[in-house]
């Protein structure tokens, strides 16, 4: 503890020691009202002064064409682009030759299936989401026997169908 004989106003006691009333000691003690207070004022302040535009702001003159490329208008007449690659070539030879190449090219076929392969994993990965129908069907006929159970039914011969149908839906939420 400190000496009480000190001079100064004392402050307040903080692990057994009183406390003189400095600068310092005050600084040490605002209250958190007035700290949350502070921020909850200046934090929305500085966000609203990044969209402050000015007193003098004006709209910047764009000149902008008339017709843009993706525009609807009149329909062009077909481009080379749009046509078969191949009848570009005028040598008849060339042509059968391309057509040969592109008939017997296996990594193309390969690509082909692969591409149809994964869209119908990608149908069998959709199909979830669809309502499905199972059924199921058994007959039997034999001696102290039900549909594959043994049943005593004193030696008589018997025979038995069972069918059975459902239809599920499950949603996904």
């Amino acid at each position: 503890m400190k000496n009480s004989n000190s001079s100064g106003p004392l402050y307040g006691a903080v692990r057994g020691e009183l406390l003189r009333a400095t600068p310092e000691n005050h600084r040490r003690h605002l209250p958190r009202a007035s700290c949350s207070l502070a921020a909850s004022a200046l934090i929305p302040a500085l966000f609203l002064a990044g969209c402050a535009l000015g007193p003098n702001y004006q709209r910047v003159k764009v000149n902008t064409p008339t017709f843009f490329r993706g525009a609807e208008g009149a329909a062009q007449q077909a481009s080379y682009a749009d046509l078969p690659w191949w009848e570009a070539f005028k040598d008849e030879q060339l042509r059968t030759l391309i057509k040969t190449a592109l008939a017997n090219n296996y990594d193309l076929a390969v690509a082909v299936s692969r591409v149809e392969q994964s869209r119908q994993v990608a149908a069998q990965a959709r199909a979830q989401y669809f309502p499905f129908v199972t059924y199921s069907v058994g007959a039997s006929n034999g001696k102290n026997e039900f549909l594959g159970t043994i049943t005593p039914s004193g030696g008589t011969t018997a025979g038995a169908f069972v069918a059975a149908g459902s239809v599920a839906w499950e949603p996904d939420i």
